[in-house]
């Protein structure tokens, strides 16, 4: 069980957070949004196939639909990114660390 947890789970946990590393720091370099808002929203996004549903878009409505739009593609790309990096054939979407 522990050998079948490594194998399965420690990647995918290693190509999550590496997604989430990249979308923060690339959000971070962009927008001058607060750390939380900026935490909360790739994880959102990322719990929802890649889209920051409506019912999230109203908690943000003082940020323009562009800039949630643009952080929505941030967040897909860096996630897409991970996975290939690390090998993984099916994107980890899904996860919802």
């Amino acid at each position: 069980m522990k050998t079948r947890y490594r194998e399965d789970e420690i990647p995918r946990e290693l190509a999550w957070l590496s997604g989430y590393d990249k979308a923060y720091q690339q959000l971070d370099a962009e927008l001058d949004l607060p750390n939380k808002d900026l935490s909360a929203l790739i994880r959102m996004i990322q719990s929802n196939n890649g889209v920051l549903s409506e019912n999230r878009r109203k908690q943000y409505v003082h940020v323009p639909t562009q800039i949630l739009d643009r952080i929505e593609q941030i967040v897909r790309e860096a996630f897409k990114q991970a996975d290939i990096d690390a090998g993984d054939a099916e994107p980890a979407s899904g996860s919802t660390k």
